[in-house]
């Protein structure tokens, strides 16, 4: 999980904004929501929501690796 954190500061320090959601109202499949928008995404942006934290940075990341 360390790694994926860098990796968000990363993004972030980038321009972007990125929001990571614990939303305990909700069942356990969609606890975690994870959102990136801004800088070079401009009007573009990456949602969704899950169960598992790191597989969701890691396709945040992949999403901002290949735009």
């Amino acid at each position: 999980m360390i790694t994926y954190l860098d990796q968000v500061e990363s993004i972030a320090q980038e321009g972007c904004t990125i929001v990571i959601k614990f939303d305990g109202e909700r069942d356990k499949k969609n606890f975690y929501t994870v959102v990136l928008s801004g800088g070079q995404l401009k009007d573009d942006y990456f949602r969704k929501d899950g169960a598992d934290l790191p597989l969701l940075l890691r396709e945040m990341i992949n999403f901002y690796k290949n735009y």
